[in-house]
């Protein structure tokens, strides 16, 4: 029996699968707290197509991200994968996942240098 998480999950991807091309054939979708992205694969093009998420689907996919932290799972990223055979595969980066803390400590190592740089350029401008 489908949970909250799950019917959150298929309903995203009703509203999404209904706003593709009526030729698609695979649909990508990317979600994090500050953004989303959808694309979608055609049998007419070379190349993927961005896909509008509408707000129903948003509003799904904000509901599975507060359950998911409500029940001690709280996720980063969300990456949806469909297609027309209705094969779904849903994965959730976790918040607390070694990748993530990794970026985030090299960007904090490299503001504090480019700080350093900057009082040392203003330190000897200033002498």
């Amino acid at each position: 029996m489908p949970n909250d998480q799950d019917k959150a999950v298929e309903s995203a991807v009703a509203a999404m699968a209904a706003g593709a091309p009526s030729d698609w054939v695979s649909l990508r979708a990317v979600f994090t707290p500050v953004k989303a992205s959808a694309t979608v694969d055609t049998e007419s093009a070379d190349e993927a197509v961005r896909l509008d998420i509408s707000p129903e689907a948003l509003q799904d996919i904000a509901s599975h991200q507060r359950r998911a932290a409500e029940i001690g799972e709280p996720w980063h990223r969300l990456v949806i994968d469909f297609d027309r055979s209705g094969r779904l595969s849903v994965r959730a980066v976790p918040e607390d996942d070694p990748r993530l803390r990794r970026v985030t400590w090299v960007l904090l190592l490299v503001a504090l240098l480019v700080l350093a740089a900057g009082a040392v350029y203003v330190l000897v401008t200033l002498a």
